[in-house]
């Protein structure tokens, strides 16, 4: 795979490597505005509470009417109860503004404004760090506090997104259908030849989320607030394998289309190491940290039980999966995303049910979890050894949507 000059494949590694970071660093100010309000909510020491804060980002993916089931699972008798609806609320309409803010965000990223990208984020990530107390603490709203500094977050951070965008590249208000149709409808037909299959796959992560979360509130509150602590760690530990398919995919449709491979299988052995270092890391981060963070945010002997057990052996499966995101960079490249789909409803299904049961059965609440990473990474498996197939048969082909990344137009290369 590594059939190019040694002075290439560094030059490709540093563009692998800063491409990744700058895209890990906008995500992780996203999952910070998740942590700051954990944490917060910790301090109110009710662990219903923090279940329902986990539940939540799940619960955004999944249609209005499942909510009163969802708020079941966390004891609406609870002391929590009444506030638990409300936040759920609260939460799914922030859904909306976020979605605008990562918009913003990736267009102007698409356009090699990384800085501003960032910016806009911040702003989000900003407003939050500042309501989160005042509302939870200061004004003592507990949940629905929560909830709210949420939305008034990520509608800052969509305020701020289209502000930028307006003076970056100065966005209309106002469409012209009928000057701009035939030019629409050519740019609607590539970003869909990407977006569909994608969106498709995206669909089944949250069916096998909810499915796992269901099996886990059967042992107890205290279970969901471990994973709910769990999750957000993830979020963080983990922040430069989520955004790797924005951070590659741009990088590997430099090299993988070209007339030579070589460019092309050096930039996915660049990304390979940086997973492996990475999830190495932070395995071992996790090994020691997991018994000051159970303390840090005041889990219950179960929920920490849970908690440390993940960190200890889940790691490994989470190595794994990391390389599926290079698989996925891949496929969106090679204009194969159909893979995507198909892996994806594996993951949900066989590679979720089976192993959730059985992992429930022999290990109770930390089997539920670790069953479903065991059985993802089964699938991620899969995955790399195909893509792995079709990088080795790539050939030269035409530019498709993923040369700019996000579906941003060619033209807009020549913009970065």
């Amino acid at each position: 795979m590594n059939d190019s000059p040694p002075e290439l494949r560094a030059s490709i590694g540093r563009d692998v490597l800063e491409m990744s970071i700058t895209s890990a660093l906008s995500l992780l100010a996203l999952f910070l505005t998740d942590i700051l309000t954990l944490t917060y909510v910790s301090r109110l020491h009710d662990e219903a509470m923090l279940a329902a804060v986990g539940v939540s980002g799940a619960v955004a993916l999944v249609e209005w009417r499942f909510l009163d089931p969802i708020v079941g699972w966390l004891g609406d008798a609870s002391a929590s109860g009444g506030g638990t609806r409300p936040f759920l609320w609260l939460m799914l309409a922030s859904s909306v503004a976020m979605a605008l803010t990562q918009a913003c965000a990736q267009l102007l990223r698409a356009l090699g404004d990384s800085r501003r990208a960032l910016a806009v984020l911040l702003v989000a990530a900003g407003t939050l760090a500042v309501l989160d107390p005042l509302l939870i603490l200061g004004l003592d709203l507990a949940l629905p506090g929560a909830g709210t500094a949420g939305l008034l977050a990520a509608a800052a951070g969509g305020a701020a997104g289209l502000w930028v965008v307006k003076r970056r590249v100065g966005l209309a208000m106002r469409l012209h259908l009928k000057r701009h149709r035939r030019a629409m409808a050519g740019f609607a037909r590539r970003i869909v030849r990407i977006s569909l299959p994608y969106t498709l796959g995206n669909l089944a992560m949250p069916l096998a989320i909810t499915f796992m979360l269901g099996q886990l509130a059967a042992f107890g509150v205290s279970a969901m607030a471990g994973m709910a602590l769990m999750d957000r760690v993830l979020q963080v530990a983990y922040c430069l394998y989520f955004a790797l398919p924005s951070a590659l995919v741009p990088v590997f449709s430099r090299h993988l289309l070209g007339d030579d491979p070589g460019p092309g299988r050096a930039s996915v052995m660049a990304a390979v190491r940086l997973v492996v270092v990475h999830g190495l890391v932070v395995w071992a981060v996790l090994l020691v940290a997991a018994p000051a963070l159970a303390e840090a945010f005041a889990l219950s002997a179960p929920a920490r039980a849970l908690f440390e057990t993940l960190c200890r052996v889940g790691a490994g499966a989470w190595l794994v999966i990391g390389l599926d995101f290079i698989a996925v960079s891949v496929f969106i490249t090679l204009d194969r995303a159909w893979w995507i789909t198909l892996f994806s409803w594996l993951r949900a299904s066989v590679g979720t049910v089976p192993f959730v049961l059985a992992g429930a059965e022999r290990f109770g609440a930390s089997g539920v979890v670790l069953g479903m990473w065991g059985g993802h990474a089964l699938v991620a498996l899969a995955s790399i050894a195909t893509a792995t197939l079709l990088v080795r048969r790539a050939r030269p082909a035409r530019p498709t949507v993923a040369d700019t990344g996000a579906g941003a137009s060619p033209d807009a290369r020549s913009l970065s």
